[in-house]
């Protein structure tokens, strides 16, 4: 396994053991409101942010998007690991490490906030498009950066939760700087929020009609974030559960956008991997599902040694019908995901046929099988000249 696939594997264990692990401290946690259950629920969701970096890092194309995706969804699972511990602790709840976690949670959620405006300016080649977007990624990096190093230090009674002590020693000089500093940092992030929006949708309105279709639901999901966010700090305290909500609602929608550009678009050559895993999903269901009826089969009509029969029986079935059968569900998986291997295979078997039965040979049938599997911008094909047969002296 290269190491690649073993950071995303661990990173996708992670997320799915974060995500169970937050549920159980939501079952136990005491007296939660209904809008803080239904916004943590939703904000577990950080085994997409990981399956779909996985997928993409896999394909080996976009791999900058993919490593991004998966370090957001590593984020967002300590992030939601550390906000739910941290509220069981507040409820009453004996959690090991209760006031650190607490602690944590202050500012976890920088390098989740950072990640997502990365995805955001960046997607879908991970490159600087503009100007503009290079003023949003150095903003979000300052930003991000600076929650990073001076909330940490902030002495006293935790920020998001009040009636938490710090664990950590105040030191002097940080102390000083973060109280100084912090009732501007707060009020940046949406800020940030709008400017990263704002780069966005420039960026589309001076994109081709190719970018504009890649990006066009990735504006729309950095426009409801940039409103939803600032909105919700100025709003009255009582529309604040339905803020909570509608933040987690929007908030997991970020990688089923992209999710729905990568596969709509065929970003990054995906249609490939796609393919494979469902056709090879078919195959093992269809090959178990044999399996499972031969055995049942044989037992209800045998009785004598039916399980050793039945077994037998099953298992020579299954040998005999796995490439077959893998052949005609990978034909007809591929009609659906990866129509252009697909075509290029037909087109490659019809010219082989043709050339099986007719003695005559053109030129323009070469150029046509290539421009319609492979695309070349240029072809070229020799024939070597036939050269007179000497006689013999």
């Amino acid at each position: 396994m290269t190491r690649a696939r073993l950071l995303c594997t661990g990173a996708i264990a992670l997320s799915v053991v974060a995500t169970l692990l937050c549920w159980y401290l939501l079952a136990v946690t005491p007296d939660l409101t209904w809008a803080r259950v239904v916004s943590n629920v939703l904000f577990a969701c950080s085994p997409l942010f990981t399956g779909l970096g996985t997928v993409i890092v896999r394909r080996g194309q976009g791999h900058r998007i993919g490593w991004l995706l998966v370090g957001t969804g590593v984020a967002l699972a300590v992030d939601m690991v550390a906000a739910t511990a941290a509220q069981a602790y507040v409820g009453g709840v004996a959690v090991p490490l209760g006031p650190w976690l607490a602690w944590a949670d202050d500012f976890a959620w920088a390098p989740l906030l950072l990640g997502c405006w990365l995805i955001l300016l960046l997607f879908p080649d991970g490159r600087v498009a503009n100007r503009l977007t290079r003023v949003g990624l150095w903003a979000g990096c300052t930003v991000a950066g600076a929650i990073l190093v001076l909330v940490p230090f902030h002495s006293g009674q935790l920020i998001d939760y009040p009636t938490v002590t710090s664990p950590v020693p105040p030191v002097p000089v940080l102390t000083d700087v973060t109280r100084a500093v912090l009732p501007f940092l707060q009020p940046s992030v949406p800020l940030v929020f709008l400017l990263v929006a704002a780069c966005v949708i420039v960026r589309y309105r001076g994109s081709g009609t190719v970018a504009r279709a890649q990006i066009r639901w990735l504006a729309w999901q950095a426009l409801l974030i940039g409103i939803v966010i600032p909105v919700r700090l100025v709003v009255p305290e009582g529309w604040l559960p339905v803020l909570d909500v509608l933040s987690g609602v929007t908030f997991p929608m970020l990688p089923v956008v992209v999710a729905v550009a990568v596969l709509r678009y065929r970003l990054y050559d995906v249609d490939r991997l796609v393919s494979r895993t469902v056709s090879y999903a078919l195959l093992t269901g269809a090959v178990a599902g044999l399996y499972v009826g031969v055995v049942a089969g044989t037992s209800a009509l045998l009785h004598d040694d039916a399980g050793q029969l039945g077994v037998a029986a099953a298992t020579l079935l299954a040998v005999s019908v796995v490439r077959p059968l893998r052949r005609r569900l990978q034909d007809v998986v591929d009609r659906r995901f990866d129509r252009a291997r697909y075509d290029a295979h037909r087109t490659v078997a019809g010219y082989a046929e043709r050339l099986r039965t007719t003695e005559t040979f053109r030129e323009a049938d070469i150029h046509d099988v290539l421009e319609r599997t492979v695309a070349p911008e240029r072809a070229f094909l020799w024939t070597p000249t036939p050269t007179p047969t000497q006689g013999r002296t």
